[in-house]
């Protein structure tokens, strides 16, 4: 498969997921899917102007990206430990609100990441 941007070179960058869009003008919301394919060149150059390639352009000032794995998981706090290349148990937990993430992250040893500000990581666990 050929990059979609360049149009030259093997895609071996694959985005897919999907987003909520407004229909109209009104408050209705529909899911759509989609799905990107870039070559390693393109995904480079792209990560310096695309918030999908590099979610801290969209995440505001004062943002990094942390990558977590769920702990446990009840019906009120998901316990997330951050993760990295120096993993290991003197990493920071946190709980999080579970309504305020997706539910499909609440499955202990799942591993994901996420662009966040202080102040979002402290509304993530309730505090403001």
């Amino acid at each position: 498969m050929l990059c979609e941007n360049c149009q030259k070179a093997f895609a071996t960058v694959h985005l897919s997921g999907s987003r909520r869009t407004r229909i109209g003008l009104g408050e209705q919301e529909q899911e759509e899917s989609f799905e990107h394919h870039y070559c390693e060149a393109c995904a480079e150059e792209l990560k310096k102007t695309s918030p999908m390639l590099n979610p801290l352009l969209q995440a505001g000032p004062g943002a990094r990206i942390v990558e977590l794995r769920v702990i446990s998981a009840s019906s009120d706090r998901i316990v997330v430990r951050q993760i990295g290349p120096d993993s290991d148990s003197s990493q920071p937990e946190w709980a999080f609100l579970t309504s305020r993430l997706p539910a499909q992250f609440a499955v202990p040893g799942m591993e994901f990441g996420m662009a966040v500000t202080d102040a979002q990581l402290k509304w993530l666990r309730g505090e403001a």
